[in-house]
């Protein structure tokens, strides 16, 4: 009587344990797609997936809806949700309804148009369209070799290659740094002592401000190459031939110099390390964190070289006016 009690017990362990694995098992395979889902939680936006194939892009209705991998979806007719239902995979928008180029071409998540779309090979995809950018048309009319090929390797493979030119320029900087350290007191002094310097910075700043601002970029023709550098040379000669850079340690130098604390060559040389590390990891970030960003940005505003240049001419001629200032009134 006792073993058909603990057989009972076991069998009725055993249903337990099958249906917890069943239930872990939909939980880890449930919504294995990352999905571009609007504010209200519908993925594109709310549009009917089954009548893009009929090259129509239709809002939804809340009458018509269901759900398929966990997220909603809604539909312009009974007729489209049957459809669906039949067979949903093959009307799920490719990489969960983000902009197909974004992802191709960058290996970045952006939000899309619902308006914008196109039926390729049986699949649907979706291309973000805003501020003069339609992404399709650069989809279209880009090469013709498929994307979706390099789509699992692109963030690596552009993490990898940004990082060979990162480093170097990083470096570059340090050793303009320490020549930064060694001629700040004698380059300053010259300059203090010979005003025609100083005002010649308001003017270069002042015109290369204005030139800054009034230039505008143009597409040039993608041309092959004679002269094929390595990408860490590049970082290295683009980090070093750098005067901005140079004259900005400058700067600072003597900034911290008057106000916080001595810095020269000099000083100990624990302290003179752990600065000169503290620029070079300071360097990869500003880089890296700065590619990230013109990476998003660029696929949302039109001209952002024109756009960034603007901004700098404006800075640039505002030190410019602030120097002259200086020198005719301090």
């Amino acid at each position: 009587m006792c073993g058909l009690v603990t057989s009972k017990k076991n069998k009725h362990m055993k249903q337990i344990i099958t249906i917890a694995l069943l239930v872990i098992g939909y939980s880890i395979s449930a919504q294995s797609i990352d999905y571009n889902l609007s504010k209200k939680g519908y993925v594109a936006e709310g549009y009917d997936v089954v009548a893009y194939f009929s090259q129509s892009a239709k809002k939804g209705s809340k009458k018509y809806n269901t759900e398929h991998d966990g997220v909603q979806y809604l539909f312009s007719s009974q007729e489209n949700l049957d459809t669906f239902n039949e067979t949903p995979e093959k009307f799920v928008p490719k990489y969960g309804g983000y902009c197909a180029y974004a992802i191709g071409a960058k290996g970045i998540k952006v939000d899309i148009d619902p308006k914008t779309f196109e039926i390729r090979d049986g699949e649907l995809y979706l291309f973000y369209n805003s501020w003069g950018n339609n992404t399709l048309e650069t989809w279209l009319n880009g090469p013709t070799e498929d994307l979706k090929a390099v789509i699992n390797t692109t963030l690596k493979e552009t993490i990898q290659s940004a990082l060979k030119i990162v480093y170097p320029a990083a470096i570059a900087e340090v050793i303009l740094v320490l020549i930064a350290l060694y001629a700040n007191a004698t380059l300053l002094a010259f300059i203090d002592h010979n005003i025609w310097v100083q005002y010649s910075i308001v003017v270069i700043l002042l015109v290369l401000g204005a030139y800054l601002f009034f230039k505008k970029n143009k597409e040039m023709p993608h041309t092959k190459r004679k002269l094929k550098i390595s990408k860490p040379l590049l970082g290295f000669i683009l980090g070093m031939v750098n005067p901005a850079v140079l004259m900005y340690w400058l700067v600072a130098i003597t900034f911290l110099n008057k106000k916080i604390m001595h810095l020269d060559l000099s000083i100990n040389d624990t302290l003179l390390l752990l600065f000169l590390i503290g620029v070079f990891f300071g360097k990869v970030v500003t880089l890296y964190g700065f590619g990230k960003f013109s990476h998003q940005l660029s696929l949302k505003t039109h001209h952002i070289s024109t756009k960034v240049n603007q901004i700098i001419g404006v800075l640039l001629a505002i030190v410019s006016i602030v120097q002259f200032i200086k020198i005719v009134y301090v």
